[in-house]
């Protein structure tokens, strides 16, 4: 039918929204978490270089970290120049850590559900305008793995 056509064609085009060449192809099975806060990846996994985390640089000013997957808060911990760091451990074997926070909106022990703001690169008494960028490692078994294997930035 002419829909079918128009759809084809949609999908097929190398630009437009509905573009199949716009997509961008998971390096694992599935997405299995959500995403930690939305902005673009700065720095990739790199386990031969000790490099456990991607380091995700806000858009849009919204400088709000989330849970990845339903869990429990396992650690809050210093770290330098005032910043602080969340560890969360979820089902399966995974663990979540989410560096260089300013606000923190939890507290170990606490239950906290997918998608759920945990925290802020920025305090509400810092410039919101500082360019941090959140330090996300994925955990499974004691072995870090990479994020982009199982979240689709």
């Amino acid at each position: 039918t002419r829909a079918d056509s128009l759809l084809r064609a949609a999908l097929e085009s190398t630009i437009g929204e509905y573009s199949l060449t716009n997509t961008k192809p998971l390096k694992g099975e599935a997405a299995m978490f959500s995403t930690p806060m939305r902005g673009n990846i700065t720095r990739n996994f790199d386990a031969p270089e000790s490099s456990f985390d991607v380091a995700i640089m806000s858009i849009n000013g919204d400088d709000s970290v989330m849970a990845v997957e339903n869990g429990t808060v396992i650690a809050i911990e210093n770290q330098a120049e005032g910043l602080r760091s969340i560890t969360i451990h979820h089902n399966g074997g995974y663990i979540s850590v989410y560096k260089n926070l300013g606000e923190i909106l939890v507290r170990k022990g606490q239950t906290v559900q997918s998608g759920s703001v945990i925290g802020r690169l920025s305090s509400h008494e810092e410039s919101r305008e500082t360019n941090l960028e959140l330090g996300f490692e994925l955990w499974r078994d004691g072995t870090a793995v990479d994020p982009e294997r199982y979240i689709l930035f």
